[in-house]
């Protein structure tokens, strides 16, 4: 069959001054993308995926004298459905549905005088994704779970001794977890066996990283 193509999307902007120093501003955005691979057997859509996709996104911004600040916040929500037909030896079909979801924070502060520049920052989030490729044909499901968490903050200063001569000191932290990592198969048959073995579970698995420098420079 002819493949295909069909989109909407939707976009939502505001902006709020509260005075003349601090902003609010807000986004929202909804796209919707159907795609077909051109190959139908015999489910009536062929194969052929769709994403659903909304998006928020608020920011906070200001100043008071040397100070700037800057705060974001952000959510995404993903639906992914896809609908694979073959036919091999015999017929087969499965459909994939997968849900992610980001959700994330993130903030910097600025403050510099005559001889002195300052900034600080932090960023959080979080990722998580629950998909699952469920066989129509047989008994299969295939499941991906994943749940990842990361958080990170920094500090730079900057202290010009002279116009030629400056020091430079800066931290900058991170943290990683995996909340959730799980590849599971329920109810396996000659289609999914030879993936029974790669079954894992490495949840609650973390790294973390602290990295300092100071620096004298000669400009």
């Amino acid at each position: 069959i002819a493949s295909w193509f069909e989109e909407y999307g939707l976009n939502v902007n505001n902006s709020f001054k509260i005075n003349a120093n601090n902003t609010v501003e807000m986004s929202y955005n909804f796209y919707d993308d159907r795609r077909s691979q051109g190959i139908r057997i015999y489910d009536a859509s062929g194969n052929a995926a769709d994403h659903d996709t909304h998006f928020f996104r608020t920011r906070y911004k200001g100043h008071f004298k040397s100070l700037q600040w800057d705060l974001n916040a952000y959510f995404q929500n993903v639906q992914y459905f896809r609908i694979v037909e073959s036919y091999k030896k015999s017929y087969s079909m499965y459909h994939v549905n997968s849900l992610r979801n980001d959700i994330g924070i993130m903030g910097n502060l600025k403050f510099s005088s005559v001889r002195n520049s300052f900034s600080a920052g932090f960023d959080l989030k979080n990722g998580s994704v629950n998909g699952a490729d469920e066989y129509q044909t047989s008994e299969d499901i295939i499941k991906n779970i994943g749940e990842l968490m990361h958080a990170s903050a920094f500090m730079y200063n900057q202290f010009d001794i002279t116009d030629k001569l400056s020091l430079d000191a800066a931290i900058h932290f991170d943290y990683v977890i995996l909340n959730k990592s799980e590849f599971i198969v329920e109810n396996p048959t000659d289609v999914s066996d030879l993936l029974v073995s790669y079954q894992s579970d490495i949840s609650g698995n973390s790294w973390s990283t602290f990295s300092p420098k100071f620096s004298i420079q000669y400009k």
